[in-house]
């Protein structure tokens, strides 16, 4: 049983479900580290528009399974909405400095198949300085569609899809037999 209680990944809820967000602009919020839900449950206190994706971790201490709910972008929230109301967070103890994103279409897409792939049940796991890779699209199963790019480690193969502002991404394990190379 969690001490806190677990944030949401987006705030509102539904930030991400629409096909286009409400007005303002994406920015990445460098938080200090292990800072990131404190600055997500500050967020939603002042009703700011933010996401920060998670994913689970499992670990066994004494035949008892701990689960974490960490960041998949470790020291990074993503707030959406005009400049005076982040103006005010740049100031906060918690956060570092507050990056502007310059593509604002693509950085939404790509925030948008993360948001994919967590809501899609797969196991994501977090993929920091993504390595050059074929590029592939996912032709079979409930992703189909998504574009990223293949790695392989060890026996499994995985999609990554990137957040090329953050050069960070986040994969899934998939069948070869569900990509096809673009």
């Amino acid at each position: 049983m969690p001490v806190v209680e677990t944030e949401p990944q987006c705030w509102p809820v539904h930030l991400l479900d629409d096909e286009q967000s409400a007005a303002g602009t994406w920015s990445a919020l460098h938080v200090l580290p292990r800072n990131e839900k404190v600055v997500a449950r500050q967020l939603r206190r002042d009703n700011l528009r933010y996401f920060l994706p998670f994913h689970e971790k499992k670990k066994v201490y004494q035949r008892r399974t701990v689960r974490s709910q960490l960041p998949l972008f470790p020291g990074y929230v993503f707030v959406h909405g005009d400049e005076e109301a982040l103006h005010d967070w740049v100031s906060i103890s918690q956060v570092i400095r507050c990056l502007q994103v310059d593509d604002q279409q693509s950085f939404e897409t790509s925030i948008r198949r993360v948001y994919g792939l967590l809501n899609s049940g797969a196991p994501v796991t977090p993929e920091s300085r993504l390595q050059p890779g074929m590029l592939a699209e996912i032709v079979d199963g409930p992703l189909a569609g998504y574009r990223g790019r293949v790695l392989r480690k060890g026996k499994n193969l995985r999609f990554v899809v990137e957040v090329d502002f953050l050069q960070q991404g986040a994969s899934v394990e998939v069948d070869e037999a569900m990509i096809a190379a673009l």
